[in-house]
């Protein structure tokens, strides 16, 4: 019998975050990387009141998108949830991983409430 099929699907209603980062990878793939702001439902039972979230994408569409977007800009990403690992400093020799948003589609909204 075939295991069931799974699956990682997000889709966010946030603002975009201050900082937009461009990387060059080994194999020559350029990542970027933002952040997505978004208000926890619950922010008057608790300290915290929004949630950063970490994304990535290699796609140069949505680079050319959030480059000229200001922060706080409200926008929709959807995509998938990916678990990153990588060493640490050489020596701790530690594995590190960090959870981060793979964007695929990104539009500038207003926030609806859902």
């Amino acid at each position: 019998m075939d295991a069931p099929r799974t699956y990682s699907e997000v889709r966010i209603q946030g603002r975009l975050g201050a900082r937009v980062a461009s990387q060059e990878l080994p194999d020559g793939t350029t990542r970027i990387s933002f952040t997505l702001i978004v208000d926890r439902p619950d922010a008057e039972k608790s300290a915290t009141r929004v949630d950063t979230l970490a994304c990535v994408t290699d796609s140069l569409a949505i680079r050319d998108q959030v480059e000229v977007m200001e922060p706080g800009t409200s926008v929709v990403a959807s995509g998938s949830l990916r678990r990153r690992f990588w060493r640490s400093a050489p020596s701790a020799g530690s594995l590190a991983s960090a959870m981060e948003v793979v964007v695929d589609t990104l539009n500038r909204e207003s926030i609806d409430p859902l």
